[in-house]
């Protein structure tokens, strides 16, 4: 059974023109041939994604945070929405929300968790005075029910916090990082192999990163 092999994450940054994050999209697609792209910030996107993508991909949201396109060549993913509902406070003006939701696809060998986690990393945020750290301990009793799975999992998306920080928790788990010369847009992996790399940015303020699995 074919699975991702590919697989490009980038947070394509909330308040742009639709038209300008397509373009963008287009670039990676013609130039790094993806099967996955893995979108944060973007739900706003959605139907220019589609618009613009419908012939060969597959656009998920299920009302998440996360937006995952899927090429139509491969196997039609399982989905499922993860999510919590703890409040959690943004790191620059401190505006409340409430919750997260991210995307969980599965293979019959292989899951993909898709996330973009709250700010300010297992501490809770220096500039949130710690507030954020009950939404950051939900989410890590999501991700540890996401990989309870025998299959191989990669969790990818803007982590929101640095390896070093997150080293206890994929210890405690079995996970090991795949860095991209990225701060906080690097992914967990367990039971697969692969590599990441830096991309550009395209008018965002995170490069988008792609990771490349072994068979």
């Amino acid at each position: 059974m074919k699975r991702p092999r590919r697989i490009i994450s980038w947070n394509a940054r909330v308040g742009r023109r639709p038209a300008l994050v397509v373009l963008a999209l287009w670039a990676w697609v013609r130039l790094r041939r993806p099967d996955v792209i893995v979108l944060l910030e973007s739900t706003r996107y959605v139907h220019d994604i589609r618009e613009a993508f419908h012939k060969d991909w597959r656009t998920y949201r299920r009302g998440s945070d996360v937006v995952v396109m899927v090429r139509r060549d491969l196997p039609q993913p399982t989905v499922n929405e993860l999510s919590h509902d703890t409040p959690w406070r943004g790191p620059h003006a401190g505006i409340a929300h409430r919750g997260r939701k991210w995307l969980q696809l599965d293979w019959p060998n292989f899951r993909l968790v898709a996330v973009h986690r709250v700010p300010g990393g297992p501490s809770g945020g220096i500039q949130t005075r710690g507030a954020n750290r009950p939404a950051w301990e939900a989410e890590d009793f999501l991700l540890a029910t996401a990989i309870s799975t025998p299959s191989p999992v990669l969790i990818v998306g803007d982590q929101n916090a640095k390896v070093d920080e997150m080293r206890d928790f994929m210890a405690r788990h079995g996970l090991r990082p795949i860095t991209t010369g990225a701060k906080v847009d690097w992914a967990m992996r367990r039971k697969v192999r692969g590599s990441g790399k830096r991309l550009g940015r395209r008018g965002s303020d995170h490069p988008a990163v792609l990771y490349r699995l072994l068979p």
